[in-house]
């Protein structure tokens, strides 16, 4: 891949980890009283994306390696959590089978 297109994929990582992060951080720190996983789980198709993108993503994270090592194992620990706190909706429950079945063919 050229310099710019490796550049592409960062930026596409980096907006993956910031959504995910806003998102959590948004449901956290509102004042939820033990309510985040149905907070969290109000959103299924914008978890759904986030996870298709992750999924996307997989193929040119190894092109990443030089820049950073992790990023497959945070994108591995996004995943998990939002399937942890997804409240059993198909559709992430779907997207997230996807990611993982990609996540162990691309390592």
């Amino acid at each position: 891949l050229t310099p710019d297109q490796v550049q592409i994929i960062w930026k596409a990582a980096e907006a993956v980890e910031s959504s995910f992060l806003g998102a959590w951080s948004a449901v956290v720190s509102d004042n939820c009283r033990g309510r985040e996983r149905e907070k969290f789980a109000s959103g299924p198709a914008f978890l759904a994306v986030l996870l298709r993108l992750m999924t996307t993503l997989l193929p040119w994270l190894r092109e990443l390696k030089s820049l950073d090592r992790w990023v497959a194992s945070r994108f591995s620990c996004i995943a998990s959590t939002i399937l942890e706190y997804s409240s059993n909706h198909p559709v992430i429950l779907f997207e997230g089978s996807v990611f993982f079945e990609r996540l162990s063919a691309h390592r």
